[in-house]
């Protein structure tokens, strides 16, 4: 395109201007222009889902041909005007998309700016469909009547929304019970712009007023965070059966996700939020490139520097991951990060110390204790194959897998009887913690949590797992099915906090008598280890070479508390260097 053969300086963006049309189904036309985004600029960012190249738009542009997807295609069609012309920034037409253009990696880091400054950004999750626009104005009506209330009481927001009365809302007193909105706007939040690695940062960064568009109808983003807080807040349960007599479902997480994006927007605008805790938070994002998972965040990491990562869609992915896990190295001289390493589904020539953000990331927040010591680290090896050397505790190395229970997802009962039988004949009574083993088991298949993350109290879940065994012992139970009916009735209270606990993960019991739970590939002789510096203990295994792999993070009962690093501590060993491959 001759557009694009005016290479960009630095600080330099294009925008677009759409022309105006009285007939709708008329070819989209625009006009294209190189500006300094440091000047006082008036334009509009857009925000929408790419879609896939198989089904392209052609429009005009500088009347040239230009061919869009058929998701900006419609956008564009929405949002021109009758009678003004638009000017915007849209990534696809305002970036040469060439993975070999130099000007892409100058303008992947423009992005924070560019959002910023924009005197609006419009967010269009997609064409009209059968309840869209039900949806909308649902939030809008529903909007309307909290903004009522909140002028009438006269409250500050925070005690507005801790004191609000759903039955105050007209709304929510209609009967009998209509759920056609409810399903709407549940499909509305299901739309793929919410699951996208880029449109985070394009609700995170703007500064000015956010529209949503879905169509041609549409409103404010403020709107919908408030509609979508009052929904986290309204128990649809007395609801079901009504919804599903009629054929109707609800997925309940989606109506938290304009909370999630508030969340983020809170913490972006304190400049606390790491590159790392975007990776984290956002894993479950999707992208076209495996690349975009890093540089999608890049634009609102607090902790990033242009000389930090490199912006190059010719790098081999398992490169830039690396560059990523060295830029943790340098950056923190901790190991936070190797929490979040695991063997299963890892892509091949990836180091086991590096995460691969293409895969789900475990559920580190149930496994979190305190570390009272920072991490000695340093990248040995090729740049093509980096290795790393740290330190860790001398006798915590030395504990290996002595024993690893069944898997509790082909045979939930029995799995849990073969565990206890585990204990009974390798974990000595009283466990090394002092509790019985009976105890420490109960306690590590929960994570030692309850459902909200506070500690297990004594005796909390002992009760629910003491009559199952009881009740199979007395009864000499051997059929499958009944040993199911018979623990699920007894256990149900106990049921779905252990079912989040062993999710991806085995039980295991150590040669030093601690038992646990671990990433579902481990083995016997696998190395249970504390390394300094990083938050949950690691599971390693031995290589030919002499080098460790990381399997993953595990829970080991009894030093998850910082009790490990304590009797480290006291004992003044030497710790002990070890490489990872």
């Amino acid at each position: 395109m001759s557009f694009y053969e005016h290479q960009l300086e630095r600080r330099q963006i294009r925008l677009v201007t759409i022309l105006p049309s009285n007939d709708s189904s008329s070819l989209i036309e625009c006009t294209i222009r190189i500006v300094q985004i440091d000047d006082l600029l008036n334009y509009e960012a857009l925000s929408y889902v790419w879609g896939t190249t198989d089904d392209s738009v052609r429009i005009l542009i500088e009347t040239e041909p230009f061919i869009v997807t058929k998701n900006l295609g419609s956008a564009l069609r929405q949002l021109r005007d009758t009678k003004e012309a638009r000017t915007m920034w849209i990534d696809a037409i305002c970036i040469n998309q060439d993975d070999n253009a130099p000007e892409k990696p100058q303008q992947l880091l423009l992005m924070r700016p560019i959002y910023e400054r924009a005197s609006k950004v419009v967010i269009y999750v997609g064409d009209q469909e059968i309840d869209s626009d039900l949806a909308l104005d649902t939030i809008s009506r529903i909007n309307d009547e909290l903004q009522q209330q909140l002028d009438n009481k006269r409250r500050d927001l925070a005690t507005f929304w801790s004191s609000l009365n759903l039955g105050e809302t007209t709304f929510f007193r209609t009967q009998p019970f209509d759920p056609r909105p409810w399903v709407a706007i549940n499909r509305l939040f299901q739309r793929p712009w919410w699951t996208r690695v880029w449109t985070v940062q394009e609700v995170i960064l703007p500064q000015n007023s956010i529209d949503f568009l879905c169509g041609r109808k549409s409103v404010s983003w403020l709107a919908l965070q408030r509609v979508s807080l009052m929904l986290a807040k309204y128990d649809f349960e007395s609801h079901w059966q009504v919804l599903s007599e009629k054929g109707y479902s609800l997925y309940h997480a989606a109506f938290e996700q304009p909370i999630h994006a508030r969340k983020e927007i809170r913490k972006a605008s304190t400049r606390d939020s790491t590159l790392l805790s975007y990776l984290v938070g956002f894993y479950q994002r999707q992208c076209t490139s495996p690349l975009d998972k890093i540089y999608g965040f890049l634009g609102v990491a607090s902790d990033f520097q242009e000389k930090d990562i490199p912006i190059n869609y010719q790098l081999p992915v398992q490169e830039l991951f690396g560059s990523v896990a060295v830029f943790f190295v340098n950056r923190y001289e901790g190991a936070k990060f190797l929490a979040l390493c695991q063997r299963k589904g890892r892509m091949t020539d990836l180091p086991s110390w590096t995460p691969d953000w293409t895969i789900q990331q475990p559920d580190v927040e149930r496994l979190k204790k305190e570390t009272a010591f920072e991490s000695l680290f340093k990248i040995l090896g090729s740049a093509s194959r980096p290795q790393l050397l740290l330190r860790i505790g001398l006798d915590l190395l030395h504990s290996r897998v002595q024993a690893v229970g069944e898997d509790p997802f082909e045979t939930p009962m029995g799995a849990i009887w073969h565990w206890l039988s585990l204990v009974n004949a390798h974990t000595p009574n009283p466990y090394p913690t002092g509790q019985s083993n009976f105890e420490a088991l109960w306690r590590t298949l929960v994570m030692n949590r309850t459902s909200d993350m506070r500690l297990a109290e004594r005796g909390m879940f002992e009760h629910l797992l003491i009559p199952y065994a009881v009740e199979k012992i007395k009864q000499g139970i051997d059929n499958p099915s009944r040993q199911f009916a018979l623990g699920a009735s007894l256990m149900a209270p106990f049921v779905d906090i252990v079912w989040l606990a062993l999710s991806g993960r085995r039980f295991f019991v150590a040669d030093n008598g601690y038992i646990g739970l671990a990433p579902k590939d481990i083995e016997v002789s696998d190395c249970i280890c504390l390394i300094f510096g990083v938050e949950v203990p690691i599971v390693l295994r031995a290589q030919e070479n002499g080098c460790m792999e990381i399997i993953g993070e595990c829970y080991c009962h009894g030093i998850m508390e910082g009790e490990g690093l304590k009797d480290y501590w006291d004992s003044k060993a030497a710790p002990e260097a070890l490489i990872l491959n």
